[in-house]
């Protein structure tokens, strides 16, 4: 078989009574012996008709007419003066009609059908992507549409990755730490969703409002948002932290032109930190509860730090009571800021020289001999280990707490800020923003994986409890 390349330029053009008409075989005047036809084919005219315009009656014999609509309406008489309409159906499917009438009887009436949704294009899944506990379920809902986004009623056949279950109408169950996959199929369609089975607990966080800054509660989850109280940041960061075995939240605030450090608690209750700071006090900032003792360090601007314009660090009881400043111990003439308290408060992390991490020892009042380049050291809760951040951000850190088997614990490109992280209170998990993914990381310890948490992206600066 010879195949011939017949371009669309070439073809016969005929002119006349306002219709332009292209053939792509001999017809009419144009006549070649070589194309007459393909087979039954024996014309195929590309018309452009103008409204209002078309060919008089004209008998055919032996054939049979097909006629393709691109734009708007025809109408084509039969030899009994019977007429149709071919109609060109649009992109919404659902009840339609077509008004048909006649002017100059003064007769009228209604075509009515149903425009049926096209052949399946896509599965629609929602949610794409939720946060779950062990034992807790959800429910997927899931639908087919065609091209235009008409909805049809296939029904979805749903599969899961092990470690979650689903049910035939969607539901699905956790079972096991993990991210996890819930794909959707039908007619030949799919679409995949994702979701992450985390441990339980209750964040304190920073979220951005019209009206500026709020503290927030929230479970991990998602679940029981609970909006605590509006803040001012005045350039060092809200940094909310939970006080141990209370509902209090301890956090630094920007009044009149001093960051100050405040408590609030579930009902928004906000009272001063210290209820009689020390007269030489100016800002107060990043405080840093003990895990498991009534202890907090804090940093501080102090006419009595040897570099006054510097923030030092401070030691006090849980209460506010006895502020008392380390600067002279510690590192003199150095800023020591980003606090973190031992689980026990006897030893506190803080940052020197810039990006040096060191341990300073409050019942021997020594400092480390060893330093670790990073900042933002935070301490677990059962005391053994610290996990810390890069300077301008980068991956996340883990060393040892006397400062032995540094090491990167974060993984799969993912990039976090300067600023502080959170542990689980069982120190198996470590929470981080993500700022490359726009989520909350949790970080399981032993194993380095990821659970992202999709819809905690509006979230900064957790604190776990």
């Amino acid at each position: 078989m010879t195949i011939e390349l017949r371009r669309a330029a070439d073809r016969f053009r005929t002119d006349e009574a306002g219709r332009t008409t292209w053939h792509s075989f001999s017809f009419g005047t144009h006549y070649d012996p070589g194309n007459i036809g393909f087979g039954a084919l024996v014309a195929h005219n590309d018309e452009h008709l103008p409204p209002g315009t078309g060919y008089p009656d004209h008998p055919h014999r032996d054939v049979e007419i097909v006629t393709v609509v691109l734009a708007g309406a025809l109408r084509h008489t039969d030899s009994e003066g019977r007429t149709g309409v071919l109609v060109q159906m649009g992109p919404v499917a659902g009840p339609a009609r077509i008004a048909v009438a006649v002017p100059t009887l003064g007769v009228e009436d209604t075509a009515r059908y149903t425009v049926r949704p096209g052949q399946p294009s896509a599965v629609i899944l929602t949610p794409g992507d939720t946060a779950i506990y062990i034992g807790a379920s959800y429910t997927i809902h899931g639908g087919v549409v065609d091209r235009w986004n008409n909805a049809r009623t296939d029904p979805v056949v749903y599969t899961a990755t092990p470690g979650v279950t689903v049910s035939s109408s969607g539901t699905v169950t956790a079972s096991t730490f993990g991210r996890y996959t819930v794909t959707g199929t039908a007619g030949g369609a799919s679409a995949t969703v994702h979701l992450s089975v985390i441990p339980q607990g209750t964040v304190a966080a920073l979220v951005n409002r019209a009206d500026g800054l709020h503290i927030v509660t929230l479970n991990l989850d998602g679940s029981g948002l609970h909006d605590v109280v509006h803040v001012s940041d005045g350039g060092i960061g809200p940094r909310p932290r939970w006080i141990p075995g209370t509902n209090t939240i301890v956090y630094t605030d920007y009044v009149n032109d001093l960051q100050r450090l405040r408590t609030v608690d579930g009902n928004g209750n906000v009272s001063p930190f210290f209820s009689s700071p020390p007269a030489t006090m100016t800002h107060q900032a990043e405080p840093s509860p003990s895990a498991h003792a009534p202890v907090l360090y804090f940093s501080a601007y102090d006419s009595r730090c040897l570099d006054a314009s510097a923030y030092c660090l401070f030691r006090s009881g849980i209460d506010g009571t006895n502020p008392e400043l380390l600067d002279g111990v510690i590192a003199p003439g150095e800023e020591n800021p980003h606090a973190s308290a031992s689980p026990d408060g006897s030893k506190v992390a803080f940052v020197t020289s810039g990006t040096q991490i060191k341990v300073f020892d409050y019942a021997t009042k020594t400092v480390s001999a060893w330093s670790v380049t990073g900042m933002y050291p935070s301490w677990s809760p059962d005391g053994t280990q610290i996990a810390y951040a890069e300077q301008y951000g980068g991956a996340l850190h883990l060393m040892n707490a006397d400062g032995t088997n540094q090491r990167v614990i974060s993984s799969g490109g993912r990039s976090y800020p300067e600023s502080p992280v959170a542990w689980s209170p069982d120190s198996k998990w470590i929470i981080g923003q993500d700022f490359q993914f726009g989520t909350l990381d949790l970080i399981e310890v032993a194993t380095g994986k990821v659970l992202p948490i999709v819809n905690s992206a509006a979230y900064t600066s957790p604190n776990w409890k």
